[in-house]
């Protein structure tokens, strides 16, 4: 399913008035009957759009994603398909991520939403610090928002890779484990 919806921001604090933004939000779904099998195969397509306005919303059918390792290089979310509210989706890792960093490797702004992060590793020869979440965002705007999410039986949970602090949002605010900046 690919769909078209305008952006709205809401701004708290500022009275009850909402701005439109300049994007153009497309939706890819991602599951066994859907659009795309693999996140990854969503994210690449998201990644291969050459119009910058556009902005990608993976809504993922619950369930285990094995091995499937995204490279997001644009900003989007990647969240549980909306019309399965309260379950989950799990990406595990069995192998060593292919990658060397994360079971989602960005370096792009990005929300995640209702996602389980388990397995994930690397060799220690090469840091021994595979993440769930790597984020190697560069620019002086990057945000990574974690929603709903889990972070277990990974060397790292969520790893940043440059010197610059990104905006970091996790919700619900309650302890990680597993959470290195």
């Amino acid at each position: 399913m690919r769909a078209h919806i305008c952006l709205l921001l809401l701004t708290p604090g500022i009275g009850a008035w909402a701005t439109a933004a300049l994007a153009d939000t497309v939706i890819l779904t991602v599951g066994a009957s859907d659009e795309y099998r693999t996140i990854s195969a969503a994210v690449s397509a998201a990644d291969a759009d050459n119009d910058p306005s556009n902005y990608y919303d993976i809504r993922v059918t619950p369930g285990t994603y094995i091995n499937d390792f995204p490279y997001v290089t644009r900003p989007m979310t990647i969240e549980v398909d909306p019309l399965h509210a309260g379950k989950r989706v799990t990406l595990k890792a069995t192998e060593n991520l292919p990658n060397e960093k994360g079971i989602i490797l960005t370096t792009a702004s990005l929300t995640v939403n209702g996602l389980n992060f388990t397995g994930a590793k690397i060799i220690d020869a090469l840091g021994g610090n595979g993440a769930g979440i790597r984020d190697q965002n560069s620019g002086p705007a990057a945000s990574l928002v974690v929603q709903n999410s889990t972070f277990t039986g990974n060397q790292e949970g969520i790893l940043t890779g440059q010197q610059w602090q990104p905006e970091l949002k996790l919700f619900p605010a309650r302890p990680l484990r597993e959470l290195r900046l």
